[in-house]
């Protein structure tokens, strides 16, 4: 890596993300320099620009994160020879540590586009849905009931394993069109199967009580189902307690959202196709966050091929993948 791509736009992104700078191997947002009072950015003795100190304590932040949800993860082990990160084939990769984790900041995919995005997105188009196993809706009691008797759901892919409370049942009733009972019974079973597609760190929202102290954030998951021979896809929300309870489960289920799966092109590719600025079907509305995660995955196939595997620039950034 060398600095002669300072200042060049960005493969991906817009404004601010659109322009970055590379520095001493990290990669910078214009907005993350100090500037003098006439709004030019400051430089050290050296003639390098300053990075504000929040800038570089919210990358500490951002990178610790990463690392120690991917130890929990088993995707960061140690050995007699130190640390090595997992490929996605279970190998061992060809990445360090630093670099497996610098390819999941915000940041990187800023600069080279959500890679992983892409992954989660072919991932959730191999599914094979199936029918509800009930035609019939469930009434809030009813609903309550088969949660009770509901064991802990343990998803396939990043193992995280979620308890169903009953609280879930009253905000899934909530929702308008479809009848959102008629997943209950199947609620576990979706949930296994789901493909685990983004984190929300819990923040302190505006007008809104701070419940930081008690949450760490909500991990959304998506799967396909079938209803009467329609398609569709159901976004969970898991929430995660900050907890110091042992033997305590700290995911439980939150919410649930259902669209209908109409967005596909005839020759259902996943990446060219998947977007339409909205469902065609008025039974249910538009699931903004779902449909924001898949741009981001069409915006990423510009430099992930169809293997998966990262096309130039971005092969630049690390020569080695995984």
């Amino acid at each position: 890596m060398t600095d002669e791509i300072f200042g060049r736009k960005a493969p991906q992104g817009e404004g601010d993300a659109a322009r970055m700078q590379l520095i001493g191997g990290e990669l910078f947002r214009e907005s993350d320099f100090e500037r003098d009072g006439k709004g030019n950015i400051k430089t050290d003795a050296e003639g390098r620009p300053i990075v504000k100190q929040s800038v570089l304590r919210e990358i500490e932040q951002e990178r610790n994160t990463i690392w120690d949800d991917a130890e929990k993860r088993g995707l960061i082990k140690k050995d007699e020879d130190g640390y090595y990160a997992v490929a996605p084939n279970g190998k061992r990769s060809n990445l360090t540590p630093h670099q497996w984790v610098e390819t999941r900041t915000k940041r990187f995919k800023e600069w080279f586009g959500d890679w992983e995005a892409a992954e989660k997105t072919r991932a959730i188009e191999k599914l094979m849905p199936e029918e509800l196993s009930t035609k019939e809706g469930l009434d809030k009691k009813a609903g309550e009931n088969v949660v009770r008797g509901m064991e802990n759901g343990v998803n396939a892919i990043d193992g995280r394993v979620v308890r169903f409370v009953t609280d879930c049942v009253g905000k899934l009733l909530r929702h308008k069109g479809f009848d959102y009972s008629r997943i209950i019974p199947d609620l576990k079973k979706l949930y296994d199967s789901s493909v685990p597609i983004l984190f929300e760190k819990e923040v302190v929202q505006p007008g809104h009580k701070d419940h930081t102290s008690n949450f760490v954030g909500y991990h959304h998951y998506v799967n396909r189902f079938l209803a009467d021979g329609k398609e569709y896809y159901v976004r969970f929300t898991v929430q995660e307690i900050k907890t110091r309870k042992r033997d305590f489960v700290p995911n439980q289920m939150h919410s649930a959202h259902i669209t209908d799966v109409e967005i596909y092109n005839a020759s259902r590719n996943v990446i060219s196709g998947i977007i339409d600025p909205a469902t065609k079907s008025t039974s249910v509305k538009v699931d903004a966050k779902l449909q924001n995660f898949f741009e981001s995955a069409r915006n990423s196939s510009k430099i992930v091929d169809e293997n998966g595997f990262a096309r130039r620039p971005a092969r630049t950034f690390y020569q080695s993948g995984e």
